[in-house]
């Protein structure tokens, strides 16, 4: 498949899809963990791509896209790697919330409102 990319920019439509999950991904990751790798391949990707599928960036621009790709790819997984599962899970308060009935979620609601601080928190005037 990569080789008939190469040969066949146009066939980028078709690797599109994952490559856009990837970029995503990158994005969740720079914004939640402040990772800068995956900041850069946010930029990255969708360059690295286009570049490719326009012909617009010519064949040393692409390899040397490839290869700060690759790079940052390799640093986002090491760091991915030794990061705390549960900091990689992240809050799952909202299945939680989402699994009461409607009453018990209205009852949590009114609760939570009537703690020191939640109008604050939500940018809600007191």
């Amino acid at each position: 498949m990569p080789a008939y990319v190469a040969h066949h920019p146009a066939a980028v439509w078709l690797v599109g899809p994952m490559f856009a999950a990837l970029t995503g991904v990158a994005f969740k990751e720079g914004m939640c963990y402040g990772k800068a790798e995956c900041a850069a391949l946010f930029f990255v990707i969708p360059l690295t791509l286009l570049g490719h599928l326009t012909g617009l960036v010519g064949s040393d621009g692409e390899q040397g896209l490839v290869a700060v790709w690759c790079g940052l790819i390799a640093v986002f997984a090491g760091r991915k790697y030794t990061q705390a599962v549960k900091d990689d899970i992240g809050d799952k308060s909202v299945f939680i919330f989402n699994a009461l009935t409607v009453a018990e979620q209205e009852e949590w609601t009114v609760r939570a409102r009537q703690r020191p601080g939640f109008a604050q928190m939500l940018g809600e005037d007191v």
